[in-house]
């Protein structure tokens, strides 16, 4: 019976390193994003219970409403993007797609590792492994996420949170 291929335990370790990287920064972009979203709703929240009583909306249908437009927010922009783990070929086509001096190894790596063993020359498979091993240690991988970018998303993720909470006690006479 045939047999998967494993990937070297180096290549395997530094990909585990990159994974959380990338998913980290995937989390903070949903998260923004769905700061942004209930920014939004509780500002349309703060309208509704100011206009409310003139037209006739009741102060528990408004929060009926709010509660069930932020649980379709979190569930849309946050828990289905997330609810999935990064796959190693995503990770290898987003590594050979910042670094293309590595000349797609990475997914080369990801897809010899994938097949039984036997299905192609083993020698061949066995001697792109050992290069690659050696070369690992020499690639940096800093450069696949910009510092700035991610310092960005942090402070502008923070600013709609507060901005959230300034409207929450802004609002909470009227709830």
């Amino acid at each position: 019976m045939n047999k998967q291929r494993q990937l070297p335990p180096a290549l395997e370790r530094r990909l585990g390193e990159i994974a959380g990287r990338y998913r980290r920064r995937q989390a903070l972009r949903c998260w923004l994003r769905f700061g942004v979203v209930a920014l939004a709703l509780v500002a349309a929240l703060m309208l509704l219970l100011a206009a409310g009583p003139r037209i006739g909306v009741p102060k528990e249908l408004s929060m009926f409403l709010f509660a069930g437009a932020a649980a379709l927010a979190g569930w849309l922009l946050v828990y289905r993007p997330l609810r999935h783990g990064v796959t190693l070929k995503q990770l290898a086509l987003y590594i050979d797609e910042r670094r293309p001096d590595l000349e797609n190894r990475f997914v080369s790596a990801v897809d010899f590792s994938s097949k039984e063993e036997g299905v192609s020359s083993e020698f061949m498979i066995q001697e792109f492994f050992r290069d690659l091993e050696a070369t690992i240690p020499s690639i940096s991988f800093s450069d696949l996420f910009d510092v700035d970018s991610i310092r960005k998303l942090n402070r502008s993720a923070l600013a709609v949170w507060i901005a959230i909470l300034v409207l929450i006690v802004a609002v909470q006479q009227n709830w």
